[in-house]
């Protein structure tokens, strides 16, 4: 894995933008959350916990737990939009992208969702 940043070409930056502009339209509708998938700018660091989920982990166990996520560099960027200006923003390495999905689907119950990798 390279350490060097991932130069965009013109016609990404302007698909994202368009991207972008297509989900902040899509998200205005109440009750409609959009997701945007993008690569991560080079100082982010993935932060997917690893955690044991459900009652029994350190979240549910320990008040004010905090865990540090994985430690690799983010790859992509997901971007929750939900019908406000701001948007969740959430790094994620490649080896956790698989699980965005199943994720999404367990916050927005009934909701259908497809995540499209970017080519590496």
């Amino acid at each position: 894995m390279s350490n060097r940043r991932k130069l965009r070409a013109p016609a990404h930056v302007a698909a994202a933008d368009q991207a972008f502009a297509y989900a902040r339209d899509l998200s205005s509708e109440p009750g409609t959350a959009t997701v945007v998938l993008d690569y991560a700018a080079e100082d982010r660091q993935c932060s997917w916990c690893d955690c044991p989920p459900g009652l029994y982990g350190p979240h549910a166990l320990i008040p004010g737990y905090t865990c540090d996520g994985c430690p690799l560099p983010a790859d992509y960027d997901v971007h929750l939009l939900v019908g406000t200006p701001d948007q969740a923003l959430i790094p994620i390495c490649r080896g956790h992208l698989p699980g965005v999905q199943p994720f999404l689907a367990e916050v927005f119950p009934g909701a259908a969702f497809s995540l499209e990798q970017h080519p590496s």
